[in-house]
Order: structure tokens, then C-alpha cells, then sequence
């Protein structure tokens, strides 16, 4: 059930940061890999990577409570 929540936390997230995500955490891209894939500079895909794990872990949050 948990795993089910937090793929679902993931496939929520907006198209750009759910990629990003999976581009470094599953495919383990580094930044400069990804923001070169995405067309977008380093700092960009560092904000969106920081705005998708604080989402999940709003998430992972209450799965824990």
C-alpha cells in the first residue's frame, strides 16, 4: 500500500519534475546529464529535483503517521 501511495505521489507530480526524478534517482543521471537531456540549465533541474522530494515527502510523511 505504501509503495501504491508513493507512486502515485510520483506520477502527481508535474510532467518536468517527475522526470527529473526519475532521470536521478532510478536512471542515476547527475545534473548536468539531465539538464542536457532537458534542455534546461543545472540550477533549473536542481529546483525542480528540490520541489519533487519535498512533495514526496509531504507524502512519506503521512505514511508514516
Amino acid at each position: 500500500e505504501q509503495s501504491e501511495r508513493l507512486a502515485a505521489a510520483l506520477d502527481g507530480l508535474p510532467d518536468a519534475q517527475r522526470v527529473a526524478v526519475e532521470m536521478r534517482f532510478l536512471q542515476r543521471m547527475k545534473v548536468v546529464e539531465i539538464a542536457r537531456q532537458m534542455g534546461r540549465t543545472e540550477g533549473a533541474v536542481s529546483a525542480l529535483l528540490h520541489r519533487a522530494v519535498e512533495a514526496l515527502r509531504g507524502v512519506l510523511a503521512e505514511l508514516e503517521s
